[in-house]
């Protein structure tokens, strides 16, 4: 059997192949189970993502990378309690990431296929990373639940009479009494 090899245009044999590369990304490590993750684990990778987001200031359209794993080393290194080698596991981590409830101008793409040359999951905006950045902004400034009910607490809060579907105001800001 012989085999004939053509080359063409400027291709030396001599230079080393050029390495791939491999995009700028986040990585951050998951120390949960991923056979019986939490709904903190939800939020704590939630939070994450907003918080890269307001750090990063990205601007425009382009995706970010969040998690890019090309070799079984960062897989172990990102997935360290999840004992890998069987075919389903970009099963495990595309279920994680797809039940992450990210804000709606938060658009999440993934590829966890076992034949990709890497599994990676990427962030893009509804409509610009500005727009994203300042829906971000204001949730975050927005009071979180616990301070409402701090504030339910103290009675500071306008309550609804449920008898006559009114609102009712603590005493110390109720005029009429």
């Amino acid at each position: 059997m012989e085999y004939r090899v053509w080359l063409t245009g400027d291709v030396s044999l001599s230079d080393p192949p050029p390495k791939k590369t491999t995009p700028s990304r986040l990585n951050p490590i998951f120390n949960g189970n991923l056979d019986h993750y939490t709904k903190g684990d939800l939020d704590g990778w939630r939070d994450l993502i907003h918080h890269h987001l307001l750090t990063a200031r990205p601007s425009g359209t382009e995706p970010i990378t969040l998690l890019w794993i090309d070799d079984r080393g960062e897989l172990e290194r990102v997935f360290p309690s999840f004992p890998f080698g069987r075919h389903s596991d970009g099963d495990k981590i595309a279920k994680l990431v797809s039940e992450i409830r990210v804000h709606p101008e938060i658009i999440i793409g993934y590829d966890f296929r076992s034949e990709s040359d890497a599994w990676f999951v990427r962030v893009a905006p509804a409509k610009t990373w500005e727009i994203t950045r300042q829906a971000l902004m204001d949730l975050r400034d927005q009071p979180t639940p616990r301070f409402a009910t701090e504030f339910r607490r103290r009675g500071k809060i306008a309550r609804m009479d449920r008898r006559t579907s009114r609102q009712r105001l603590p005493r110390e800001m109720d005029a009429s009494r």
